[in-house]
């Protein structure tokens, strides 16, 4: 009894000392090319996850130095300001002073003044009308009010701060040597 294989089934025959061939080049398992295209995406999106979180702690990090960076420069400017304030004050109080004194003076020995009477009186006038308007006007009206002089007639306005430097200075100098002594 002879059977035979049905023909429409074929069979390529193989010894069997032959080893399974591999799937030729490009030719890739149908699972393997799949895997690889799996991976290639999952590493695509997280390195882009990577990046992306990357990105929003740098944004942040420099949203918080900024904020820091202004709260220091406004802590400065606010002690600026208020340093100014105190000494807009104290310069005011030296003027009555100085104004005062003058008015003494000039009460105290009018005989011998001579013309000078006249003169410190109205310099100690003057003096007085000064005090009253720095402390009318505050640290922030007399800087407006010396930008708008500096503005209007620069040359009187070098000419007086150089003169007030040079007054300043021979004051500084005479009361320094006096205290030597």
């Amino acid at each position: 009894m002879n059977q035979r294989a049905p023909e429409s089934v074929t069979t390529t025959p193989q010894a069997a000392d032959e080893e399974p061939r591999a799937p030729e080049r490009g030719q890739e398992e149908p699972g393997a090319t799949e895997q690889a295209q799996a991976a290639a995406e999952t590493a695509r999106q997280e390195g882009g996850e990577v990046v992306t979180t990357a990105e929003e702690q740098a944004v942040a990090v420099a949203d918080e130095a900024g904020t820091q960076a202004r709260n220091v420069v406004d802590d400065a400017l606010e002690q600026v300001h208020d340093e100014a304030r105190l000494q807009t004050h104290r310069a005011a109080d030296s003027l009555h002073t100085a104004g005062g004194q003058m008015h003494a003076l000039a009460e105290g020995r009018p005989e011998d003044a001579g013309q000078m009477d006249e003169y410190a009186r109205q310099a100690a006038n003057q003096v007085t009308r000064v005090a009253d308007r720095v402390d009318e006007l505050g640290f922030d009206g007399i800087v407006d009010e010396v930008g708008g002089f500096a503005r209007r007639r620069p040359g009187t306005f070098l000419l007086g701060t150089t003169a007030a430097g040079f007054l300043v200075g021979r004051l500084g100098r005479n009361g320094g040597s006096s205290d030597r002594r």
